[in-house]
């Protein structure tokens, strides 16, 4: 059996082992079952990525939606979304 290491934040993983102890599963448990469901099922939808340019489109939609804001690359939709954010976080 191939063992796997993942290095993740203490506290998630403590609240993980939580959650998964109160179902009777450890981390060791959890992470089979994922693994066998993406090898049998393929990896869930919710989980999939955007093709580029369908992510690209999105992305400039949403920036297209920000005042004084002309997008010139993929550079300037990234800088668009982090001024959004910023807006949003000082509201």
């Amino acid at each position: 059996m191939a063992k796997i290491e993942v290095k993740i934040a203490d506290n998630v993983k403590q609240k993980a082992q939580n959650i998964l102890h109160t179902h009777g599963l450890t981390i060791s448990d959890f992470m089979q079952m994922a693994m066998n469901r993406v090898v049998e099922e393929g990896l869930p939808q919710y989980y999939a990525f955007a093709e580029n340019e369908s992510l690209e489109q999105s992305l400039q939609e949403i920036v297209s939606e920000l005042p004084n804001e002309e997008i010139t690359s993929k550079t300037t939709v990234l800088e668009g979304i982090a001024n959004l954010i910023e807006q949003n976080n000082n509201k």
